[in-house]
């Protein structure tokens, strides 16, 4: 996939989208591959894994239930974080920064 182009993907009736065999032979993506699914915002991240960092995502969400925080206390602390860091980077920015915006660090 040398040309990065944007190309729609319409979920089906189901809710599930199809990569394009172009993504997956690009990606060496094939029937059975294991991808972690990441939301970010309103973004969605799919990582091929394999079975150790399967393990270790298990072992992440153990050790999380057993302290007693969950995935959402989590998701808003590194929320916090990242506010804090790009008011503090880009302070003439931060007023004008909203939810709708995606910014990457």
């Amino acid at each position: 996939m040398s040309s990065s182009k944007a190309k729609p993907i319409i979920p089906d009736k189901h809710g599930q989208v199809t990569l394009s065999n172009k993504a997956r032979q690009h990606l060496g993506l094939n029937k059975g591959t294991e991808l972690a699914e990441i939301v970010v915002g309103n973004c969605v991240i799919l990582i091929s894994i394999n079975g150790r960092l399967t393990n270790l995502m298990k072992g992440a969400q153990k050790e999380l239930s057993e302290a007693g925080v969950t995935v959402e206390e989590l998701k808003a602390e590194a929320e916090k974080q990242k506010n804090k860091r790009f008011a503090k980077q880009y302070p003439n920015l931060a007023k004008w920064r909203t939810r709708n915006v995606c910014v990457c660090f």
